[in-house]
């Protein structure tokens, strides 16, 4: 289990982000808008879901390239080569992380910029 929240870190740090979005929406009872609803100062559980999504997010230079390494790690079995097992997990986190990168940098719906904002 740690190994999986581990190797699906990026996935969780753009859920985490898009989370947020949706506690504010439910907070607000309508969408949140960039530049007009700062996810700081909305309160109640918005609170949590901010500290926990600023918290994954500014953790990633760091936690990134940890996590990359437990491409290496993997206690799954499925493919009997060790050195084959990690290259093929290597190369499926490196396109996760590009996904979510592409994901982040379109911000479709404008949940980046509000949540940056």
């Amino acid at each position: 289990m740690v190994w999986a929240v581990a190797y699906l870190y990026p996935l969780l740090t753009a859920a985490s982000i898009y989370s947020s979005w949706l506690v504010a929406w439910m907070c607000l009872g309508r969408v949140p808008r960039p530049l007009l609803d700062d996810p700081k100062f909305i309160g109640g559980v918005m609170d949590i879901a901010y500290l926990l999504s600023m918290l994954a997010f500014y953790s990633a230079p760091v936690l990134t390239p940890l996590c990359f390494a437990s491409s290496f790690f993997c206690p799954l079995g499925r493919i009997r080569n060790r050195v084959a097992r990690s290259i093929v997990l290597a190369l499926a986190y490196l396109a996760m992380l590009a996904g979510v990168i592409l994901l982040l940098r379109l911000d479709p719906g404008r949940v980046v910029e509000w949540w940056i904002d």
